[in-house]
């Protein structure tokens, strides 16, 4: 049996044996350098990532020193670039990064296991020969910003300033293009930029600086019986800030290079944000495209996703160019689809202006729209680059919404997180009447609960949904209170957060009943919803039929599993594989005398998509 390994690259590889350990780089041809190269790359590469790192950011230092009066003088050419990517200290740093696959993104976090956000930076400069100058400016000035290197901040701010000033054709294509132009530089780099190119094509020539495949093939003789493997890796970050527009550079840093945003808007959000947004871009020197479209819940279709898709061509929106996503769940569920679908795969990023899609539907993989009467029939697992939460947005959140939204992060709490339940109990009713603080700035006690609230609730899902990116099993915490709630969210007219409180409401009295948490625990999480007044409780969950035609169509989805996500105490998932019509039909007699003694019976406030100015959806 031979094996081959593909990259995307036209080098294929023959091995009689080779283990599933063996590296991409082992296995290549043409990827065997010069002794002369190999033996400069294996010194170097003794050396940790940070020290490699704290000595190229010293050369900076040094360099832009020395060079200050160049950077001064109205008129720049690229001699001070030229000359620092001369220094070797910066070529082996930047040639060194390269060669750490995405896959092994472990190094980084290794080599600085208390810097999270130096290690981040250093997975974004390992791309730097594929992109810009000056995003190499930037990722090596966010880098001197770091914990680990902030000493030498103002030198490597300087050198931002200095490349930002160069003529736009230079700032704007690969590095490699202006490595290869200078003499000199090609001398220096051409042997290592050749031997990158064939033995981690990913790093020169990448179609995507935020996915990464690789591949094996199996095959016997005659090539008649061919097995094969693929893998992909994402590369995803996400933030929690707040006055992201007011504050930081960060979100307009991802477009300077391509001189322009794109930017799909919920268009009730045009008349809160519009300007501010396009504000920001235009003070940081980007073009601003708007692109903005109504959203209700009644436009999450095929047509919608259509639209944006015939917007995006319009626009001219390259392969590798990220698109801005800016609202809710609805849009960002419709947006990230196009994206999925526009070129097979452009990148997105995410500013969520609402709780759900700051806890849920931003940072998901699970792009969708509905269709046929199906909730979220049609879809892609399309996950953004980058997802930034910001509650200052949430300042003008209708009560409603903010009740709507609470409901995905108490999800997270019952099934993963005992510490973050407490948290939602601790801070009650006033993370509604405050909206997360931001009706009172000054209580900054308060302020870091509710940003605890968030990174928690973000931490918790993001670990569910990206460790099964692809819904690879259905043991998924986040779907609790989504088995039966599909079939009754749109002919009740229920917001998305009151019907999933419903459905884990009833879920948890199912979890009771099969003897997972105590009356005291499912009283305990019952407790939580009534006070932040969201619906655990709906008259339409006595129309069994709906139910069980749910039940029937989510086994079927489920590959013929049930797999209903309910608390196995508070803090912990278990699942439910056996739901007999009768049971159902028992525990949801049953749960309407537990919901009784509660006001409203369980009933939320403001429960329906109409008490918050939205339509409800045509059937």
């Amino acid at each position: 049996m031979m094996l081959e390994t593909h990259k995307e690259n036209p080098a294929i590889c023959h091995h009689e044996a080779c283990s599933r350990e063996s590296s991409p780089v082992s296995m290549s041809q043409g990827s065997s350098p010069s002794s002369g190269i190999q033996s400069e790359e294996e010194r170097f590469s003794e050396v940790s990532l940070r020290d490699q790192a704290l000595n190229a950011l010293k050369g900076l230092q040094l360099h832009m020193q020395f060079n200050k009066h160049k950077c001064s003088k109205d008129s720049v050419s690229g001699n001070v670039l030229t000359e620092l990517l001369q220094r070797p200290e910066i070529k082996n740093f930047l040639v060194q990064l390269s060669q750490v696959s995405m896959f092994d993104s472990e190094e980084f976090f290794d080599a600085l296991p208390n810097d999270l956000q130096a290690a981040g930076v250093m997975r974004s400069l390992r791309y730097c020969f594929a992109r810009t100058p000056v995003d190499l400016a930037m990722d090596l000035a966010s880098l001197a910003d770091c914990n680990t290197f902030g000493f030498m901040k103002t030198e490597a701010q300087e050198l931002v300033k200095y490349v930002k000033r160069l003529p736009v054709d230079v700032v704007r294509a690969p590095l490699r293009q202006f490595i290869e132009k200078d003499r000199v530089l090609r001398l220096i780099y051409e042997r290592s930029l050749h031997r990158l190119a064939h033995s981690v094509p990913h790093a020169i020539y990448p179609t995507s600086a935020y996915r990464e495949s690789r591949g094996k093939i199996w095959r016997n003789e005659d090539a008649s019986n061919i097995e094969t493997q693929m893998d992909l890796c994402y590369r995803a970050k996400i933030r929690v800030v707040s006055g992201l527009l007011q504050n930081s550079n960060e979100l307009a840093n991802y477009y300077v290079s391509f001189g322009r945003v794109v930017c799909l808007l919920d268009k009730k959000l045009e008349p809160l944000y519009g300007e501010e947004i396009e504000t920001y871009f235009r003070d940081n020197g980007i073009q601003f495209n708007l692109l903005s479209y109504r959203v209700w819940e009644k436009d999450k279709h095929i047509g919608t996703v259509e639209k944006i898709l015939d917007d995006l061509k319009s626009l001219g929106v390259s392969r590798n160019e990220p698109v801005l996503i800016v609202g809710g769940g609805v849009i960002t569920d419709l947006g990230g689809f196009a994206c999925a679908l526009y070129h097979r795969s452009t990148p997105y990023i995410q500013l969520c202006t609402s709780i759900v899609s700051g806890i849920d539907a931003g940072p998901s993989p699970r792009t969708c729209c509905d269709g046929h009467g199906y909730k979220n029939i049609f879809g892609a697992y399309h996950p953004p680059i980058v997802t930034f939460t910001d509650r200052t947005f949430w300042k003008t959140l209708e009560p409603g919404l903010i009740r709507h939204g609470i409901s995905e992060i108490i999800k997270m709490a019952v099934m993963t997180d005992m510490k973050l339940f407490e948290l939602l109990e601790s801070a009650g009713q006033r993370l509604i009447s405050s909206k997360f603080g931001t009706l009172c700035p000054e209580d900054k006690e308060f302020g870091a609960i509710c940003d605890r609230i968030i990174g928690l609730s973000l931490a918790d899902y993001v670990k569910a949904e990206y460790e099964n990116l692809w819904e690879t099993h259905q043991l998924r915490p986040h779907a609790y209170g989504h088995t039966w709630s599909p079939g009754f969210e749109l002919p009740a007219g229920l917001l998305h957060g009151h019907a999933i409180g419903v459905g884990m409401g009833l879920s948890t009295h199912m979890a009771y009943d099969e003897g997972f948490v105590t009356i005291s625990e499912r009283d305990r999480i019952l407790r939580l919803f009534n006070e932040m007044e969201i619906s655990f409780y709906n008259p339409i969950i006595h129309k069994t039929d709906i139910l069980w035609a749910c039940q029937k169509k989510m086994i079927e989805k489920r590959g013929g599993n049930l797999c209903a996500p309910v608390p196995k105490k508070i803090g912990r998932s278990g699942y439910i594989q056996n739901m007999p019509r009768e049971r159902l039909e028992r525990l949801v007699k049953e749960y309407l005398k537990v919901c009784e003694s509660y006001p409203r019976n369980g009933v939320g406030v403001e429960p329906k998509v109409t008490d918050v100015g939205m339509e409800e959806c045509d059937l």
